[in-house]
């Protein structure tokens, strides 16, 4: 077989874009939930949804033909591993995901990013002369998918976290901005005896209070979790043994950060360790490295940005902690130890 010239290498990796919006065009009719165990043909799929048949058939061959859903007779599909991940209510599910990134908020950001690059400014303040909690508690609609698509992504990292660190002799661990608690629930259900706080803001708070306590994985709720509502720029609680922030950092600036880690020094206690769970980073230029993407995207969102061993090593030192472990998990993220300087 030939070898493919540059030009064609480089149009492949141009058309990324046809294949991520038809992935999102699936999930928003969601496909792949009517599908189910079974089988459909672009007709009941069209039937179901409203569209149209040959539109149908055209996205799932296109999808099918990368091996995300499958063509088992003409013009009929049935789902892949990779398709069955779009399904509603299995875990860590990524339609939500899916739907965030095909929706017109994130195509306009995307649009900006060389305006992003001339100033320095975020895409989400361009737009809408706000950041993006703002912007998002404004638009319930589109913060709801954007709740979703990051329940979804947990579930697929906080199991990792709560196997991969030995809480054994931690006896109060406090969550900062930990969202709807998955984490502490993954980590209570291995440490059952560990005291644990989940520190948020207060429609968060609110949210979990009207459900009776914080979701486990498999649907029952964990009352145990004591639910506190601030901000962790203005202070945190005291009287924990272990800090977390779990995909926190990377929303916000050096300065930010700094802020927040200072806050969290000042309330430990000599063997209080502060624990950061994120995408780190390789310094080396690893094909599909999606750490890479992911921070220009946050960029894009909020000015924030993914770090390297070494920046979040900074980032420590400056806020009177040092690095003491950076350990990875069997999932995207690394858990990067702190502790007092």
């Amino acid at each position: 077989m030939r070898k493919p010239t540059p030009q064609q290498v480089l149009l492949n990796e141009l058309k990324g874009m046809w294949k991520s919006y038809a992935i999102q065009a699936t999930a928003h009719y969601n496909f792949a939930t009517l599908i189910g165990e079974g089988s459909k043909s672009a007709a009941e799929l069209a039937q179901a949804t409203g569209t149209q048949e040959q539109w149908v058939h055209r996205v799932l061959r296109l999808l099918a033909s990368l091996g995300i859903f499958c063509e088992v007779s003409p013009r009929t599909y049935a789902n892949t591993e990779l398709s069955a991940c779009l399904r509603d209510g299995v875990p860590g599910s990524l339609r939500a995901m899916a739907r965030m990134m095909g929706s017109e908020r994130y195509r306009l950001e995307w649009g900006l990013l060389e305006e992003s690059m001339r100033t320095g400014t975020s895409a989400v303040a361009l737009l809408h002369g706000q950041d993006l909690y703002e912007y998002l508690d404004e638009h319930p609609q589109e913060r709801d998918i954007f709740d979703q698509a990051l329940s979804g992504f947990s579930a697929i990292v906080d199991d990792a976290i709560a196997c991969t660190y030995d809480f054994s002799s931690v006896k109060k661990v406090i969550d900062l901005g930990g969202g709807r608690g998955s984490l502490l629930a993954a980590i209570h259900a291995r440490f059952p005896e560990l005291q644990s706080t989940l520190f948020e803001r207060s429609f968060v708070i609110e949210k979990l209070h009207q459900a009776g306590g914080v979701s486990r994985l498999d649907g029952s709720l964990d009352r145990s979790i004591d639910l506190v509502v601030g901000d962790f720029f203005a202070g945190v609680p005291g009287g924990a043994d272990a800090y977390l922030l779990k995909e926190v950092l990377h929303n916000w600036s050096d300065e930010q950060c700094i802020t927040v880690l200072k806050h969290c020094r000042r309330a430990m206690h000599p063997d209080t360790v502060i624990l950061v769970c994120e995408q780190v980073i390789s310094p080396a230029n690893n094909e599909g490295d999606f750490a890479k993407g992911l921070d220009l995207l946050m960029g894009l969102e909020q000015q924030g940005c993914e770090r390297t061993e070494e920046e979040f090593r900074a980032l420590y030192e400056a806020a009177g902690l040092r690095l003491a472990r950076a350990i990875p998990t069997p999932s995207p993220h690394w858990i990067l130890e702190g502790v007092p300087a």
